[in-house]
């Protein structure tokens, strides 16, 4: 066989073993959550005044408005999730970030973690997540050690690639908010082929490197059912 003809072969069979990949590959989305960025959450324990509270919580909005803006220059679905009850919307600087951008949402939620079977508004959410066929997701908000990880935990139940941004968390629980909230999650995933990672930023996160992310690595998401049903915290 010539070997011009050989080599046509060569690029053919590559791609037909390439193209379902490929399709594949578009059918697996990201999606930024945004978890409970109330202002009730700040203010409840009175210690948003202090000047190092201040700081920390200025830069949470500075990492996470780029965390916002990262996931719009990728195309990325943005979701809000705001816990029902006297809590006040979501912060009205993340909300000028979205501006215009048709793919974010909010939802609202009644237990800490958004997969939890208690949650009265799960169905909506996890519906939502199905029809923007998404696989991966990049966590930010507040509280770190509540909300926050018992979203992480539901989602990696679920069979999530999960990002947990350092620099996009903050637990306002302590007199002392705790920020960034690195190092904390010592979690691993449950299904076979899946990912949980902490990373300082969010241009780690959005990484074009970044494992799962922009890739055929994730299949298609099967939803379990949490059970774990607690107050805001």
């Amino acid at each position: 066989m010539a070997p011009r003809m050989q080599k046509r072969l060569a690029l053919l069979a590559t791609l037909a073993f390439l193209g379902p990949l490929a399709a594949f590959a578009s059918t697996c989305k990201t999606a930024l959550l945004v978890i409970d960025m109330q202002p009730g959450f700040v203010t409840r324990g009175g210690n948003e005044n202090s000047a190092k509270n201040k700081l920390s919580f200025a830069q949470l909005l500075a990492a996470q408005v780029e965390a916002i803006r990262k996931a719009k220059q990728h195309h990325a679905a943005i979701v809000f999730l705001e816990f029902k009850g006297n809590y006040g919307p979501t912060n009205e600087e993340l909300k000028k970030a979205v501006g215009t951008y048709p793919n974010a949402e909010f939802f609202t939620k009644d237990t800490d973690g958004a997969f939890n079977q208690s949650n009265s508004f799960r169905a909506e959410f996890i519906e939502h997540l199905k029809k923007e066929k998404v696989c991966d997701l990049v966590v930010t908000g507040a509280n770190g050690g509540a909300c926050v990880e018992e979203s992480i935990k539901g989602a990696i139940e679920n069979c999530y690639n999960v990002t947990a941004v350092s620099e996009g968390i903050a637990d306002f629980n302590f007199e002392t908010f705790i920020y960034p909230y690195a190092d904390k999650y010592k979690f691993k995933p449950k299904c076979e082929g899946k990912f949980f990672r902490e990373v300082t930023n969010a241009q780690e996160a959005f990484a074009p490197e970044a494992p799962g992310q922009f890739a055929p690595a994730s299949s298609p998401v099967e939803f379990n059912e949490s059970t774990t049903g607690t107050t805001a915290r």
